[in-house]
């Protein structure tokens, strides 16, 4: 079983991973291919951009700013801002976020960046159906996440070794919430990808680029991130001492500004009002202290709840890496779930940022069993076939073990690089002699020190390799688990969708200029976005459903909860498929045509199969005058 995974993984190149992984995402995103509240604003936006920007606003915004004639007029520099702004509302009139800002005002770059990819694929469609694009806006965000998670994953097999990195891609093949969330257009999915980047830069000692990198994410995507990347600064400033204050004080502010005047100036523009989004949600959720009004978890919540759910039996492999890790990866994270815990409003996306770390320290003590274990077997099966194929495709390659021992070039401090004469001696140079002692030490050293990764003998590798075989299968079968338990999580838009079909096929003799269609609060906030707007038709997601709206309408359709059709049984008669509502003056003869079920739990029946439990969570009306 433990060679079935060494072979699964040694043959793994960096494409592959990036394969492999980018098909697992996009497999999921076609599944479970809607949206929820959380990511409405954000994919409205990139809607918007793709199919409402005009892209000489920005030019004749800045040419009134430039032309400006009565700047004489304008006290201080902030009326003068609004004055400008102003001069663009009209453009955005129609955007989303004009009618549903949201509790907190959000940066535009994500969405604006995704669009940016997106748009090509816009042209290619001919029809009014745009969910298509919908999904590629959320495929071409999976692979720059996916992208990113590659460049972190170059930096775990510089410093850890490639087989740390292989069995770090297999991990995290196998787990559900970092794949499903890399396409979820969050802000957190926004900033994971910056701060992967940032990870990178961190562990190859790239300074610069790191502080940069934490600003732009601190500043633009995600303010709370800082609390992460104060622990990781900290660290290379008080223990390692690596990275000084004064680069950071001299790199971090110029940095920092950069990042703020870019996310000011676009979002201003964009929300047409002078604003610093992430500074909204400092307001709103430190100096308001609002955030518990969207819900409470106890403190331990991430520990016991988020983690064991995103991560699965791989969480088991996180104490056993090697020492280095636990002093940088895995005390950084638990330092950051410790003060991120003090926020009472708790969930998973949160922290998802952390998932990249623990399961690098899980691969690291996965990889260096499965390098011992290879170092056993081929010294084992030299006398067979077997072993000298291992050795012919498969070499061990002790300069890139996971025990970060890797060559290093100062180490014959005693024979100057300029002294040719002492490098050079007959047919054989000393340089040579010693690689080949430097070799041996360092694999005894990797294999041996229990000062570096150390993998158990015997018995207890055997166990190690089962236990690794079953939990991968373990993980992968809660994944399908999951995956199931998603898809039946978006009423609204399947809803909306069945809708889509039923207009365009079946009901599609009326001019779409004569329908309307209400769409109720639960089915806003499980799927429906308006890249599920068939042009010409007029859909509606006030959270209440006004009778004078649907006023000049012929048809009207009425996506409704339960609590709404529960409110309307005073006002229909009939029984089944029969009944007929009188909901308003305007809104008359509705009869059911459909019912959409949605993700109710989980029911453990009698034959101890987990079942995923289904309910009816929408009833679509017609309604005719």
């Amino acid at each position: 079983m433990g060679a079935i995974m060494s072979l699964s993984i040694s043959p793994l190149s960096p494409i592959l991973q990036f394969m492999a992984l980018s098909l697992v995402s996009i497999i999921l995103t076609v599944l479970i291919p809607f949206t929820k509240v959380e990511e409405s604003f954000a994919i409205q936006s990139i809607h918007d951009f793709i199919y409402l920007s005009e892209p000489n606003n920005l030019v004749q915004l800045f040419g009134h700013l430039w032309h400006f004639p009565d700047y004489h007029n304008y006290s201080n520099g902030v009326d003068l801002l609004h004055k400008l702004l102003d001069l663009n509302n009209h453009s955005l009139r129609n955007w989303d976020h004009k009618d549903y800002p949201g509790v907190v005002h959000r940066t535009f770059i994500g969405p604006a960046f995704v669009s940016a990819l997106t748009k090509p694929f816009s042209l290619l469609i001919q029809s009014d159906d745009k969910f298509f694009v919908q999904t590629m806006a959320r495929v071409l965000l999976s692979l720059s996440v996916m992208y990113s998670f590659s460049v972190f994953g170059r930096s775990i097999q510089l410093r850890y070794g490639a087989t740390s990195r292989r069995a770090l891609s297999v991990l995290t093949l196998t787990q559900f919430h970092f794949l499903f969330y890399s396409s979820r257009t969050l802000p957190n999915t926004f900033a994971l990808i910056a701060v992967m980047i940032a990870y990178a830069k961190w562990l190859d000692k790239k300074w610069n680029q790191y502080i940069f990198s934490v600003a732009f994410t601190v500043i633009v995507l995600r303010v709370e991130t800082i609390i992460l990347f104060a622990w990781i600064t900290l660290y290379e400033l008080i223990i390692t001492r690596e990275l000084t204050f004064g680069r950071l004080i001299k790199v971090g502010i110029p940095s920092g500004i950069i990042s703020l005047v870019i996310t000011v100036v676009f979002d201003s523009y964009l929300w047409a009002k002078p604003l610093w989004p992430e500074g909204d949600a400092i307001l709103f959720n430190i100096v308001e202290n609002r955030s518990h009004e969207w819900g409470t978890q106890p403190f331990f919540w991430y520990f016991y709840s988020a983690l064991p759910r995103a991560m699965l039996l791989t969480l088991i492999f996180v104490p056993f890496c090697c020492k280095q890790m636990l002093k940088t990866l895995a005390s950084i994270v638990f330092l950051y779930l410790i003060s991120y815990s003090f926020l009472p409003h708790k969930e998973l996306r949160f922290i998802i940022y952390v998932i990249p770390l623990l399961n690098a320290c899980a691969a690291n003590t996965i990889a260096v069993v499965i390098e011992k274990f290879e170092d056993s077997v081929t010294k084992k099966n030299e006398s067979y076939l077997i072993g000298r194929i291992w050795n012919y495709f498969w070499p061990n390659d002790v300069n890139s073990s996971n025990g970060n021992l890797v060559k290093d070039e100062n180490k014959y401090d005693a024979i100057p690089t300029n002294n040719r004469s002492l490098r050079r001696r007959g047919k054989h140079s000393v340089e040579e002699d010693l690689d080949q002692q430097y070799e041996k030490i360092t694999q005894q050293q990797l294999l041996q020190s229990s000062d570096k990764c150390s993998a158990p003998n015997g018995w207890a590798m055997t166990l190690a390799f089962v236990v690794m075989a079953i939990h991968v299968w373990c993980n992968v079968a809660a994944t399908v688990f999951m995956s199931l338990a998603a898809w039946h999580n978006y009423p609204g838009g399947e809803a909306v969708s069945w809708l889509n079909r039923h207009i365009t096929t079946i009901d599609n003799y009326h001019e779409r200029s004569t329908v309307g269609v209400y769409v109720c609060n639960l089915a806003a906030q499980t799927g429906f976005t308006r890249f599920l707007e068939l042009d010409g038709i007029f859909y509606d997601k006030q959270p209440k459903l006004v009778d004078e709206t649907f006023v000049r309408f012929a048809v009207t359709y009425l996506v409704l909860e339960k609590s709404d059709v529960q409110s309307l049984q005073s006002r229909c008669s009939g029984t089944g498929s029969d009944v007929s509502c009188h909901i308003g003056k305007h809104i008359r003869n509705c009869r059911i045509m459909k019912s959409i079920t949605g993700f109710n739990g989980l029911d453990f029946s009698l034959s101890k199969q987990v079942v995923i439990k289904t309910a009816p969570m929408l009833w679509i009306f017609r309604c005719q005058k």
